[in-house]
């Protein structure tokens, strides 16, 4: 179970153009799917949340960066709640971090916010 979870939080619902080739390869289950909720399939939910957010990812060009990207990132947990941010002293860029947390919408069911460069996760 955990590594068809694994294989399957890779799998890309598709986009409207995409839909004709998804249909060609017998992905039909994958067209006009709702979005996958914490209820449904925890684990799942969960590997495409951290996967998508993941900020060495996301940020590091090389390994040399790692622990300043690491150090520079601000993640707490508050209730139902994500809070994610950037530290005052790094030169991330909290934009790309935010348009990647926007991209969790629509194939996981969740809320993105942004409120005075925090970015709230509300599950």
């Amino acid at each position: 179970m955990a590594g068809a979870t694994i294989a399957i939080h890779n799998i890309w619902f598709p986009q409207k153009n995409d839909e004709k080739i998804y249909r060609l390869y017998k992905l039909d289950n994958l067209i006009n799917r709702t979005p996958i909720s914490l209820q449904e399939a925890p684990l799942l939910f969960l590997l495409g949340l951290v996967d998508t957010i993941e900020p060495v990812k996301l940020f590091c060009k090389n390994e040399e960066n790692i622990k300043d990207v690491l150090e520079g990132i601000v993640i707490n947990f508050i209730d139902d709640k994500i809070k994610i941010g950037i530290s005052c002293d790094s030169n991330l860029c909290f934009a790309k971090l935010y348009n990647r947390c926007k991209d969790l919408y629509p194939w996981l069911d969740l809320k993105v916010k942004c409120e005075n460069d925090l970015i709230s996760i509300k599950l």
